[in-house]
């Protein structure tokens, strides 16, 4: 249980690391889209170049993230009942994809394919937040119903015992005190 709440954990963390990544992705791609409009900032290399390391680090944040998620997968196998993780190898590969194309167009002062890229790259990460969230939805549900049917359990196997011990209790009082039973109903209710 203790494991598979660090997991949890870890994956709302990596769920809000990808939401901060996202909206880092979509300012830039607000800002790529402005410069791309402004003639004097479109020519300025000196902006391209802030852009294009504003997107590396963005690139870097992301790889981490993907390091992240191999660990939760890695924790989620060792796990004797394992979560349903989505897999989600091909947005990971696609937003890396989308980032490396937009630095490589910026430092080709080509801001508007950035931008697209850009976009992309958002898209892609607003799906894969999209699924960790459902998959933890989904995780919270299952847990909640295996909760309910324990508790249903517990609850029969303390009215089964209740009327158990009423039925000891019953017997006892016309129970005689020379008889053999007599001893072993109290060891009964034992």
């Amino acid at each position: 249980a203790f494991k598979q709440l660090e997991l949890q954990q870890k994956m709302q963390q990596a769920i809000e690391k990808l939401d901060e990544l996202k909206k880092k992705e979509n300012e830039l791609n607000k800002e790529t889209e402005q410069a791309a409009l402004d003639k004097k900032e479109n020519k300025n290399e000196e902006k391209t170049k802030q852009l294009e390391n504003k997107q590396e680090d963005i690139a870097k944040e992301f790889e981490k993230l993907k390091e992240d998620r191999k660990e939760i997968e890695k924790k989620n196998a060792e796990l004797e009942s394992p979560m349903n993780l989505p897999k989600m190898d091909t947005q990971k590969e696609n937003v890396s994809k989308e980032m490396k194309k937009s630095s490589e167009n910026l430092s080709k002062n080509n801001k508007k394919d950035a931008g697209k890229n850009q976009k992309n790259a958002e898209q892609q990460m607003q799906e894969m937040q999209e699924q960790m969230e459902q998959s933890m939805e989904e995780q919270s549900e299952q847990q909640q119903e295996e909760n309910a049917e324990a508790l249903r359990q517990i609850l029969e196997n303390l009215l089964n015992l209740s009327f158990g011990q009423e039925e000891l209790v019953k017997r006892l009082p016309n129970t005689r005190i020379d008889n053999p039973q007599y001893v072993k109903i109290p060891q009964e209710q034992n």
